[in-house]
């Protein structure tokens, strides 16, 4: 069964899906606060140092009366 041709369109559209697809696991990898990630049952594994953030949030104000 031979592939049968296809456009540059249809080429592209498929690259963009990819890399988009990559480019959405990176960010949620980035976001997450896991120190083990393992990917593809365990093909890719790494363990990294999460460093913890910590807001800076204001105190509410008391209204006096």
């Amino acid at each position: 069964m031979p592939l049968q041709n296809f456009t540059l369109i249809e080429l592209g559209t498929v690259m963009v899906s990819v890399i988009g697809g990559v480019a959405m696991l990176c960010g949620v990898i980035a976001r997450s606060r896991c120190d083990k990630v393992r990917l593809c049952c365990g093909l890719i594994d790494c363990h990294r140092k999460v460093l913890k953030e910590t807001l800076d949030v204001e105190q509410p104000r008391k209204v006096s009366a």
